[in-house]
C-alpha cells in the first residue's frame, strides 16, 4: 500500500485518464491513501472535478519542487489513529491491524490480503451498501468461482470479527444487492 500518490491527470493522448485512475483508487481503497492531483492542462474545471472524485489535494505542474514537497509532507502527517468502534472492535488502517477485545484484552486478528481488502472497502464506506459486483470485479476477478470466493471471505470475516454470530453487528447483508459495514460515525 502506498503512503501517498501523486497522480498526473494527463496520460499520453488521454487528457483525463488520471481522473479515471483516481476514481478507481477511491473505489478500491476508499479515502485511506492521500492523492495529490497534478496537471499541466489549463482547464479550470479539472480542480473541482478532482476534488469531487476524491482528490486530497490539487496542484499545477508550474509548482516548484519545494512547494510540492510541502504538500506531500502535509498529507503524510495526516495519519489515521486507531478507531475504537466500541468495547469489542478496534481498527488501525495505517498499520493494517484489526483487534477484538476478549476477556478484557485486545487481540490482533489476522486477515488474509483479500479479506483485508473486503473489510477495508466496507469499513471505509460505513453505512453504504457495496454491491457484490464491485467486490467480484475488483477483488476476485481471477477466482475460479468469484461468487463462492466472496461468500467464503465474508463468512470468514464474520467468524473472526463478529462478537455474537449470527446476530451480525458489523458486516450486514442486503440480500440481492451486497454488503455494508454498520455506520459507526457519530458514536461517542
Amino acid at each position: 500500500m502506498p503512503d501517498l500518490i501523486i497522480l498526473d491527470i494527463c496520460f499520453g493522448d488521454d487528457e483525463r485518464l488520471g481522473l479515471t485512475i483516481l476514481k478507481w483508487i477511491r473505489g478500491r481503497f476508499g479515502d485511506t491513501i492521500p492523492v495529490i492531483m497534478l496537471t499541466g492542462i489549463g482547464q479550470d474545471e479539472l480542480e473541482p472535478l478532482s476534488f469531487e472524485l476524491g482528490a486530497s489535494d490539487f496542484t499545477r505542474k508550474a509548482i516548484n519542487i519545494n512547494g510540492l514537497l510541502a504538500r506531500v509532507h502535509t498529507r503524510l502527517k495526516r495519519t489515521y489513529t486507531p478507531i475504537i468502534l466500541d468495547d469489542y472492535l478496534q481498527i488501525d488502517l495505517d498499520n493494517w491491524v484489526v483487534c477484538i477485545k476478549q476477556n478484557g484484552e485486545w487481540h490482533t486478528v489476522h486477515l488474509e490480503p483479500r479479506e483485508w481488502e473486503v473489510f477495508k472497502k466496507l469499513f471505509t464506506h460505513p453505512g453504504r451498501v457495496i454491491p457484490r459486483n464491485n467486490f467480484l470485479e475488483n477483488i476476485f476477478p481471477e477466482a475460479d468461482d468469484p461468487e463462492r470466493a466472496l461468500n467464503v471471505c465474508v463468512s470468514r470475516l464474520r467468524s473472526l470479527l463478529e462478537p455474537d454470530p449470527p446476530n451480525w453487528r458489523y458486516i450486514l447483508t442486503r440480500h440481492g444487492i451486497g454488503y455494508l459495514f454498520q455506520d459507526y460515525r457519530g458514536r461517542s
